[in-house]
């Protein structure tokens, strides 16, 4: 599986093409655009896959180590929600997607 970067929007499961899933960065933001990626992407159902250079660094071209800890945390506090490998997500899009017709999801 491939990643397309900066697209700025979730993946949606039924339709995305798994051999370049959409990417956003998320390098500088802040807890406030975070929350709104995570609210924005559950209320459509979606795949939000995300990356930056590093976690840690000071720089533009990172997250803050405690934003990315606040960040896992969140995610994985919400029932609703799973986090996982963009390799693992996709092999269950992959399987859920042969198991019926579209909607299968």
């Amino acid at each position: 599986m491939g990643r397309g970067a900066f697209d700025e929007t979730p993946n949606d499961p039924e339709f995305c093409d798994l051999a370049c899933v959409t990417g956003i960065s998320i390098d500088g933001v802040t807890r406030e655009r975070l929350l709104e990626y995570v609210r924005k992407t559950a209320d459509q159902a979606a795949w939000l896959v995300v990356f930056c250079h590093e976690v840690g660094a000071s720089s533009e071209l990172s997250l803050a180590t405690e934003l990315f800890d606040w960040l896992c945390r969140t995610v994985k506090a919400d029932k609703e929600l799973w986090a996982d490998t963009v390799a693992a997500i996709g092999t269950y899009i992959t399987e859920k997607r042969g198991a019926g017709a579209p909607g299968a999801l």
